[in-house]
């Protein structure tokens, strides 16, 4: 239930934004509002605006405080339990995420990043016992996850324009949606959900 609203709430958001950038081009170029002569005007208000978030962002985790937070420049975070589980939390915008995970009791993961490619080296990971969710989503790039073969895996994957292949089964086009469980899935005690969603680019997991 809880990955089913964390997809629909980052599909929404996705919607909304395209939704305003369109509207406003549209008023542009029908001018009514002249957009183009405020970019141009104010745009490095945006370097100014990406310069104090990340001196904020890196006085939040130097007092070890740091909060995950998907549309930050960059956020990093990885909980480790005195039992030995481990979560990760990983976010950029505007750059790639490129991340190995070799937690021997693995609890869960969200990876997401705003123009950039996602590529996960999980082949070491081991699971706690359990059923754990790893999520990880895109808007512009990429996404390569690798597991391990022997993994008890459910695997989902969404993807509005581009490819997915899941253990060499792939399928194209737009509105993409594919579904794919390991054979000891359903009745192993340990059991990882990786849900995917892509808005452009392409989605393997191998």
């Amino acid at each position: 239930m809880a990955a089913n609203q964390q997809i629909s709430k980052s599909v929404l958001i996705t919607g909304l934004v395209f939704i305003f950038i369109g509207a406003i081009l549209l008023f542009d170029r029908l001018g009514i509002w002249r957009l183009s002569d405020l970019i141009f005007t104010w745009w490095p208000l945006i370097l100014i605006a990406f310069g104090i978030k990340i001196l904020i962002s890196k006085n939040v985790a130097q007092n070890n405080k740091m909060k995950f937070n998907r549309f930050a420049p960059y956020n990093f975070s990885e909980t480790v339990q005195p039992d030995g589980t481990s979560k990760v939390y990983e976010s950029r915008s505007f750059g790639d995420i490129n991340r190995r995970i070799t937690a021997k009791k693995f609890t869960g993961a969200t990876f997401f990043c705003f123009a950039g490619d996602i590529e996960i080296d999980a082949r070491e990971m081991q699971l706690a016992e359990g059923r754990w969710q790893m999520n990880i989503d895109g808007i512009f790039g990429d996404i390569h996850l690798r597991l391990p073969h022997d993994l008890p895996v459910l695997i989902r994957g969404k993807c509005t324009a581009g490819d997915i292949v899941i253990r060499d089964m792939k399928s194209s086009g737009l509105f993409v949606h594919r579904s794919v469980a390991s054979e000891s899935f359903k009745n192993s005690p340990t059991q990882l959900v990786v849900s995917t969603l892509l808005l452009f680019g392409d989605i393997k997991v191998e």
